[in-house]
């Protein structure tokens, strides 16, 4: 912020799942975290798994999956943010988007 202006936040959530609205929405919090070092981004790709309605060995490898295309998606935005100076935290949750974030 420029002129005195100063952040009246300190975290800014960022849901995330790769696609091109979620990196807009991620470039625009960059953008005003930038003027406040101290203002932390939190990056969250939240992941939903199926219901528990076949085999455990079959669910444990569709969750593996789920979890690893989730670990995909968030590593994009890890290199979306390595260059920026404030703290960027991203994580994976599991749940029901709406409901977890």
């Amino acid at each position: 912020m420029r002129g005195g202006d100063s952040v009246i936040f300190s975290n800014i959530l960022v849901p995330f799942d790769g696609s091109e609205p979620s990196i807009k929405s991620l470039q625009v919090a960059l953008k005003f975290a930038q003027g406040d070092p101290n203002v932390k981004i939190n990056v969250v790709h939240v992941v939903q798994l199926p219901l528990k309605k076949v085999p455990t060995s079959l669910y444990n490898q569709v969750k593996k999956m789920i979890y690893d295309e989730g670990e995909a998606t968030i590593q994009h935005a890890k290199e979306i943010t390595e260059d920026y100076a404030n703290q960027v935290e991203c994580y994976i949750k599991e749940g029901a988007p709406m409901h977890t974030i």
